[in-house]
């Protein structure tokens, strides 16, 4: 092959890598393009779950009282319900049981709270407190059960009693078995889990809508359904790959980023956005807050990272 034959397929190589090239950009730049299009519009907040990513130096197991336990104390006569989440506090081996129908915030359903002080014969009693959505409570009470809590097992064990309001108006029979959830962690194993139950906005009375133009400004509409209060935030918006990003003006010179990994499906909005202790400034102080939020032992947690994920259906 001659040294022309040479110049002319290497010319004719290059040529068609930088057409390749230059075919890419452009399916890029169109794909870019179709995602910033599909995210115009009005956007409602339906759902917010966080994922837990921990890593500690030692094995050990976290009790996960934000949700279902296994297994429930049962409820039924006047009022039917599922007791399916509690805590349990020691004091100097008298438990102080507070129990419930469901995690703490949510208000859809009527809050049944059961109060339970099991240890000391002195001081033994039991509590159940309806709350109904129309602000109406009624309190059942009795000193004569059998509970028990097994601490080895985490496990709330109720046997089946009457109890009644003050008046004897009304009457309630429960009982049941019911165990904290726990998640294994392993020592130097980044392990994830939900520590919380997903937040549907709508049954804690909040609603949040995002308003995403096509001059790159956006706003985020917030609600208190039962103050009726808004607020409302401006930014700018941004999107990059699948990394989309709000830029919020302080008012002070400071320019605030929020970044989150966007996913569409249908007509599903996903923003996903992480944050570590490092984020947080003081990583040390963070790791120990850390530490005591969810329970980890002293000393133990090398590194945590916090997912919010929310979910947003589009409005028009």
């Amino acid at each position: 092959m001659s040294k022309v034959q040479e110049y002319f397929g290497f010319a004719l190589l290059v040529t068609g890598l930088l057409i390749l090239i230059s075919c890419e950009d452009t399916m890029d730049d169109e794909k870019l393009d179709a995602q910033e299009t599909a995210m115009l519009g009005s956007w409602e907040a339906t759902t917010v779950e966080v994922m837990t990513e921990a890593t500690t130096n030692i094995d050990q197991d976290i009790v996960m009282a934000l949700r279902p336990g296994i297994g429930e104390i049962s409820i039924s006569g006047d009022f039917t319900a599922r007791i399916t989440h509690f805590f349990a506090f020691d004091f100097d081996g008298v438990y102080a049981i507070y129990a419930g129908n469901q995690s703490i915030g949510g208000n859809a359903l009527p809050d049944y709270s059961l109060v339970i002080s099991i240890g000391s014969p002195d001081n033994e009693s039991l509590t159940l407190i309806v709350d109904l959505v129309d602000s109406t409570q009624y309190v059942f009470s009795t000193g004569e059960f059998v509970a028990t809590f097994d601490l080895a097992t985490l496990t709330l064990g109720l046997s089946d009693i009457t109890v009644f309001t003050a008046d004897s108006a009304l009457s309630i029979s429960m009982g049941g078995q019911l165990q904290l959830n726990q998640v294994h962690i392993p020592a130097n194993q980044a392990t994830q889990f939900n520590y919380r139950e997903p937040i549907v906005l709508s049954e804690i009375g909040l609603s949040q809508t995002i308003v995403i133009q096509d001059n790159h400004d956006v706003e985020i509409i917030s609600t208190e359904g039962e103050s009726g209060n808004v607020q409302t935030q401006s930014a700018t918006w941004s999107l990059g790959g699948d990394e989309l990003t709000f830029t919020f003006d302080n008012g002070d010179g400071e320019v605030e980023l929020q970044e989150f990994i966007v996913t569409f499906e249908d007509d599903v909005l996903t923003l996903a956005h992480s944050r570590n202790c490092q984020d947080r400034g003081d990583e040390a102080t963070c790791l120990n807050e850390m530490e005591s939020f969810y329970g980890f032992d002293a000393g133990s947690l090398v590194e945590l990272i916090e997912t919010e994920v929310y979910y947003l259906s589009k409005t028009n």
